[in-house]
Formats: structure tokens, sequence, C-alpha cells
């Protein structure tokens, strides 16, 4: 295994915990808070989804870019 395959692998990892992390905060098996100055407390439930989803948008993108390196990669090799 090359080391695109290992980021694939990787990232493929992150983006399913990630995953996982979007379904506990929607279940609300996971409560994320922050105390404001005035003591009341406030969900960040939404705000850890929206940054849990671009991240997986962007790895996943990069998880794309990589797999198309290694088509091309592969090509490369046939016709040498």
């Amino acid at each position: 295994m090359g080391w695109r395959e290992d980021l694939i692998a990787r990232h493929e990892e992150e983006i399913s915990k990630m995953r996982e992390g979007i379904e506990w905060l929607e279940s609300d098996k996971l409560q994320m808070w922050e105390t404001n100055p005035d003591g009341k407390r406030k969900s960040l439930n939404a705000d850890m989804i929206g940054h849990y989803s671009r991240a997986i948008e962007s790895l996943s993108q990069i998880v794309r870019q990589l797999q198309s390196d290694i088509v091309h990669a592969h090509r490369a090799e046939a016709h040498d």
C-alpha cells in the first residue's frame, strides 16, 4: 500500500468518526455547552454539526483527489 492509500484510509476513518459524532449530536446522546458570562448555558451542538459537516466535505474532496491521483499514476505506469 502506498502513501496515497494510507492517507485515504486515515481520512476515511476520520470521516467515519465525524459522522458518528454528528449522529450523537443530532440524537442528543452528546451535548456540548458553553456558559455565557451571565451564567446561561448555550448549546453548541448546531455549531459542532456544522464544523464536522464542513470537515467531512473537505476530507472527502481530498480523498477523491487522492483516488484520482492513484488512477493517473497507474495509467502512467502502464504506459512506461
